[in-house]
């Protein structure tokens, strides 16, 4: 997909103008918004792990013994065949 970056970047910081102008965001947040959103049209444009690029460490969770994580299906108990 073709796009003008200087054009969506224009267009970007103009909103970020009118958006401390309105103070709904202040300059350092409009700051760090403007550098993530060049940073992401000048990045890979495919998936990627975002761990690796920026290094960070993700503490583990311990699992809770019992838990069932949502969004996950559980199978039905399998019950013996009637003799």
């Amino acid at each position: 997909m073709q796009y003008d970056k200087q054009e969506l970047v224009r267009r970007m910081r103009y909103r970020m103008e009118s958006a401390v102008r309105q103070g709904a965001i202040n300059m350092k947040e409009s700051a760090l918004l403007m550098k993530r959103y060049e940073e992401g049209l000048s990045g890979y444009t495919y998936l990627t792990d975002e761990q690796e690029e920026t290094n960070d460490v993700i503490p583990a969770v311990p699992p809770i013994e019992g838990a069932v994580p949502t969004g996950i299906a559980q199978p039905e108990p399998v019950r013996a065949a009637p003799k």
